[in-house]
């Protein structure tokens, strides 16, 4: 998958970093997990944000995927996105999706990714390491 372009209108500028909350973790059904509590929790530094959110969807842990798209929607950016859309979840696919179309930009489809049949090369992918 590839994001193609932004419309300046419908662009949001990244909000300021705000904590996880316990409610949010109990909305998203995950206050019984601990390994997903503290990855969702170590999501809000800033650094090694991105490692974090592989090891998420490298875990590929049955049911992290609402907190797992909730994280990006609070910190993520559009290299977030593409690995959302490319990883082989359809959660986070849609996730991604989601992003993309709050942020202004297009999902077009590529040559490889989730429904094609042809795995991207590099990336992420959900439950392998």
């Amino acid at each position: 998958m590839k994001l193609k372009g932004k419309t300046e209108s419908n662009f949001r500028s990244r909000k300021a970093e705000r904590d996880t909350t316990e409610s949010s973790l109990q909305e998203a059904g995950l206050e019984s997990n601990s390994a997903i509590d503290s990855l969702v929790r170590r999501v809000r530094h800033r650094q090694n944000r991105l490692q974090v959110l592989f090891l998420g969807i490298k875990l590929g842990i049955p049911g992290s995927e609402k907190a797992l798209n909730n994280a990006l929607f609070r910190y993520g950016d559009v290299y977030m996105a593409l690995d959302y859309l490319n990883c082989g979840s359809p959660e986070l696919d849609k996730g991604g999706r989601q992003w993309a179309y709050a942020h202004g930009y297009r999902v077009t489809q590529s040559k490889c990714g989730l429904g094609t049949g042809v795995e991207c090369p590099g990336g992420v992918k959900w439950g392998q390491f």
